[in-house]
């Protein structure tokens, strides 16, 4: 265990007195014994400058996060009106979970169905409480790794994508599979996975049209309901704003 490991699993409260480290609880003889420990302040403030540093790249607006709030998410807007009940329930369930993101939610259902707006809403409401977000979608961010391979700053900013206190992956599917792809997604989920950190994921596609490996830790514990992620089907048809046209023919 390295001791960016041990702080994430053991560090969840700062406890450093303003020093910004602290020392592993571990015996003598332990790898960790006697090394300094990121306390959870520092990590926080190192992981929100890099998920700034990340939007920054990706282009991402505020005025681009501001357009998915959860407060402007109104389930009487969805169609069929019969869906209208369970999309009640499933944004206030989601509302609160944005306040203190914890484990995996995974956002299915077909296009228009507000995927996108939830997810970009949970975002920008743990941006408000301070939390290191990056959110984007699966190409997008396949893109930008390419990119940083070529600049030669690669592994730092996988390591922001892993590190970040949410992230989420919006269209999930939509990507260009090939080989290397495939790796840096499962790579991606598999450290979030590992370290137990918050992951939002939108899709269309089914599972089964993942690579294997991605689709079984999303499915980690579903099915049983008490594991790491909440898969939820939206049951609206189509949640995108109907626009009338006010001009001449």
């Amino acid at each position: 265990m390295t001791a960016d490991e041990y702080a994430q699993r053991y560090v969840t409260v700062c406890c450093c007195s303003g020093a910004g480290f602290i020392r592993a609880d571990v015996p003598v003889g332990h790898p960790l014994f006697g090394k300094a420990i990121p306390c959870i302040c520092r990590r926080d403030g190192i992981a929100k400058e890099r998920g700034e540093r990340l939007r920054r790249q990706c282009g991402i607006r505020d005025s681009e996060w501001l357009r998915w709030s959860l407060e402007t998410f109104n389930p009487e807007a969805c169609q069929p009106p019969s869906c209208r009940q369970g999309m009640r329930q499933i944004v206030a369930w989601i509302r609160d979970y944005a306040k203190e993101p914890r484990g995996w939610i995974v956002l299915t259902g077909g296009y228009g169905a507000g995927k996108t707006h939830l997810a970009y809403g949970i975002a920008q409401a743990a941006l408000k409480a301070g939390r290191s977000v990056f959110a984007h979608t699966a190409p997008d961010i396949l893109a930008l790794l390419r990119e940083t391979y070529n600049q030669g700053n690669f592994d730092e900013a996988f390591r922001s994508m892993c590190d970040v206190g949410l992230l989420v992956v919006d269209d999930l599917g939509a990507q260009r599979d090939t080989e290397w792809s495939q790796e840096q997604l499962y790579r991606l989920i598999n450290h979030r996975y590992t370290l137990g950190a918050p992951l939002v994921v939108t899709m269309n596609v089914k599972m089964d049209a993942l690579d294997p490996r991605v689709a079984s830790r999303l499915q980690e514990g579903s099915k049983v309901g008490a594991g790491l992620t909440r898969i939820i089907n939206l049951p609206c048809t189509d949640y995108r704003p109907i626009k009338t046209w006010k001009g001449g023919v």
